[in-house]
Order: C-alpha cells, then sequence, then structure tokens
C-alpha cells in the first residue's frame, strides 16, 4: 500500500494489476475527487482590546461590544481557519455614538458564505463636570472642592442660575432664586448623559449688607 495526498478537485491513480501467472497485466485508472473546503469558522474575532458579548463562537454570528466615550475609533480583527478563506470587512472604524454596525464576512474556498454582525457600542459622555455657570452678569469664583461663590451688592434680591455648559449632562437646581443678606447656599446636581455619575455643586451667593445710612 501508498500514501497518496490529495488535492483539491480531481486526483488520478494509476493502478497495475497482473495475474498470479505473470502472463497477463491489466491497468486500472483510479479518480478520487476531493471538494473544496467548506469552512468558514475563525480563529478569533476582535475588537480592539474590548469584551466581545458573547464570547466568540464559530455557531454565533451576533456580538456586542461596548466602549467608553473617549473612544472614537476601534481596530476589527478577524484570523482565518484556513488559508483559502477569505475575509472581509475587518479594519478601522470610525464611532458615532450609540450603536455602530461592523459587518465582517467569512467565505470559505467552496463559496460558502458566513456575515457576522458586531453592534459597538460607543457610551455616553459619563462627564458631570461644569465649565461655566451663569448667575446674572457675576463673574463665579471657585472656593473648594465643588463650591463656587459669588458677591453681589445689597440692592440684588434675586439672581437666575442659567447658562450652566456641561458635555451633554442633566443639570437640575438652577433658575431664579430669592437672596437674603450675607450668604446664600442654592445645590445644583448635574448628572453626566451617561447616568453614571453625579456630582453635587453648591453655589454660594454673599448677598452684602445694606450700606445706606440715611435716615428714612
Amino acid at each position: 500500500s501508498q500514501i497518496y495526498s490529495l488535492a483539491v478537485g480531481e486526483n488520478f491513480f494509476k493502478a497495475t494489476v497482473t495475474s498470479d501467472d505473470g502472463t497477463k497485466k491489466q491497468d486500472y485508472v483510479l479518480k478520487v475527487t476531493r471538494e473544496k473546503s467548506s469552512n468558514i469558522g475563525l480563529n478569533s474575532l476582535t475588537v480592539g482590546n474590548y469584551e466581545l458579548k458573547p464570547s466568540y463562537s464559530d455557531n454565533n454570528d451576533i456580538y456586542e461590544v461596548q466602549v467608553p466615550n473617549e473612544i472614537t475609533s476601534v481596530d476589527v480583527n478577524a484570523v482565518a481557519k484556513e488559508s483559502t478563506q477569505t475575509i472581509k470587512g475587518t479594519g478601522t472604524y470610525n464611532l458615532n455614538v450609540g450603536s455602530n454596525e461592523v459587518i465582517v464576512n467569512v467565505t470559505s474556498e467552496n463559496g460558502a458564505v458566513r456575515t457576522i454582525r458586531i453592534n459597538v457600542i460607543r457610551k455616553l459622555p459619563n462627564d458631570a463636570s461644569i465649565n461655566n455657570v451663569g448667575v446674572n452678569n457675576y463673574t463665579l469664583n471657585h472656593l473648594e472642592g465643588n463650591i463656587y461663590t459669588v458677591e453681589v451688592p445689597y440692592g440684588v434680591g434675586e439672581i437666575e442660575i442659567a447658562n450652566i455648559s456641561t458635555t451633554g449632562a442633566n443639570v437640575t437646581g438652577i433658575g431664579k432664586k430669592q437672596l437674603n443678606v450675607g450668604n446664600n447656599d442654592f445645590e445644583v446636581t448635574v448628572t453626566s448623559a451617561s447616568g453614571e455619575t453625579t456630582i453635587k455643586y453648591i453655589i454660594r451667593v454673599i448677598r452684602q449688607k445694606d450700606t445706606n445710612n440715611d435716615l428714612k
């Protein structure tokens, strides 16, 4: 017996049969057809260094990946199981905030196609900081921690906390406020767009005492 290697497609092997007495010989040709591979599996599928959910499996074609808001692009990579496979859809993808669909197609040697869909979710901003706070036309000073102060004349009995600059965060506690003489602390709550971070700020408005000594 002898072992033969098979190429894809038709393979022909010649065999000669000789009679027991050696007087007759007969040639035979054996045709062996090796079919093309139908393998559409992958050794690996990755989206940057982020977790693929569920973990990659040849039996699953739908995945999800979540990335922080500050990530604006990801690299999608797939490693073939066989050199005869063709893979399309890998490379670098720019990300919008929210869902981004990535489609990877794997084609086997015999033409079978597998379509893999990856939903890359770029999260909303997780920033609850404030960049600017408007209190009428006055300038706030950062006192310490999350406390900001501003001093106004006695004649100002009402102010409006407005125009708070954030990165898409939700802000509560703004609006018109009545003032007493001295310190007036107003709490402003900022919740990041992702909903994951909440910071409470104190806007301390100091209303000066009445310095008018005129008799009334």
